[in-house]
């Protein structure tokens, strides 16, 4: 089966990266050529940007992130968690998934997939100890989630966007310290909208709300803070805005650069020449599928569209967690292919 044919679009904006690389080639070529370099450039960028608008439209972004990066980010999930592992081909992974989704019809939550974390690394293979050690780790925090279920399911939607930095970081060995950046741009943005001047400066400038949206600040606030106040309340809410986007930023840019198998700056098309080889054209026209109808939604409602899609995502937050587990414990390897 053919993939979906986006080489056309692919080709027009590698034309428009070359022209952009080639203008800064002459003032930056050290940073062009060196991977690290690059890499911890455009994460620093990218974030900045991210920080800027959590900062300056939380809501807009809370709207429209998951509808224009959702759906390829959750692709780029399968490719670095399942495929590339190879964890499609394990046995504990469909044991945890099958105890994942029965906990979740349940209304268990996170304590779903931290049962189904256990399961997995139980039945995997592997070093005993280290699957031993990752079962109690789990385990414990299953018993924690216990004691306040709504508590921990809200710190879970958090903890989840920083699930991806430590795939990141973990992914290879590097000769500079130079991605500490990123991760230094990252925790200086968590700070500016936590305990920074972010939430008052967006209320001065009457930025928290979109009437015509159809999303209220304050009802998200409510379901994305871990706490009753009503000024942390649109604190997290403001940091969950640019965490989910540097979740999006790790997933769709820092990791496919940094996994390539040579240095050199990544093209379009050769990004995606390599997701058509590791996860498949059929789920390819599936998730082109799926954009298409989020995306479609968007201009009935900016609102359903976000629920659906979130709808639709649901399962992602609780892979990372089980294939973590399966990672740390040894049963999978970081990437198989």
């Amino acid at each position: 089966m053919l993939a979906p044919p986006l080489q056309p679009a692919l080709s027009v904006l590698d034309a428009a990266r070359g022209r952009f690389y080639s203008a800064l080639r002459p003032i930056a070529r050290s940073v062009l050529t060196q991977r690290e370099r690059r890499i911890a450039l455009a994460g620093t960028a990218l974030l900045t940007s991210a920080l800027i608008a959590a900062s300056a439209l939380p809501l807009l972004l809370l709207a429209f992130g998951p509808i224009i990066w959702g759906v390829p980010h959750l692709i780029s999930d399968l490719r670095y968690l399942v495929a590339r592992p190879n964890l499609h081909k394990s046995l504990p992974l469909y044991a945890a998934a099958a105890v994942t989704i029965g906990g979740s019809i349940l209304g268990l939550g996170v304590r779903a997939s931290l049962a189904g974390t256990i399961v997995a690394v139980t039945l995997g293979g592997g070093v005993r100890a280290r699957r031993a050690a990752v079962a109690a780790g789990a385990g414990g925090l299953l018993f924690a989630a216990s004691q306040s279920p709504w508590l921990a399911d809200a710190i879970f939607l958090h903890a989840h966007n920083l699930v991806a930095f430590a795939y990141w970081l973990a992914w290879r060995k590097r000769s500079t310290r130079l991605h500490w950046l990123v991760v230094g741009a990252f925790a200086a943005g968590s700070a500016w909208l936590l305990v920074g001047p972010g939430l008052a400066i967006a209320s001065a400038a009457g930025t928290l709300d979109a009437e015509w949206s159809g999303l209220a600040m304050r009802d998200l606030a409510w379901a994305l803070s871990p706490v009753d106040d009503p000024t942390w309340s649109l604190r997290f809410a403001m940091f969950f805005a640019f965490a989910q986007t540097a979740h999006y930023v790790v997933w769709l840019h820092l990791l496919p650069q940094d996994a390539a198998r040579r240095g050199a700056p990544l093209t379009f098309s050769q990004g995606y020449r390599g997701l058509v080889r590791d996860v498949g054209a059929p789920l390819l026209w599936l998730a082109a599928a799926a954009a298409l109808l989020v995306g479609g939604l968007a201009f009935v409602s900016l609102a359903w569209a976000r629920d659906v899609y979130l709808g639709v995502a649901f399962f992602h937050a609780h892979l990372e967690l089980i294939a973590g587990g399966l990672l740390l414990a040894g049963v999978a390897s970081r990437d198989a292919t």
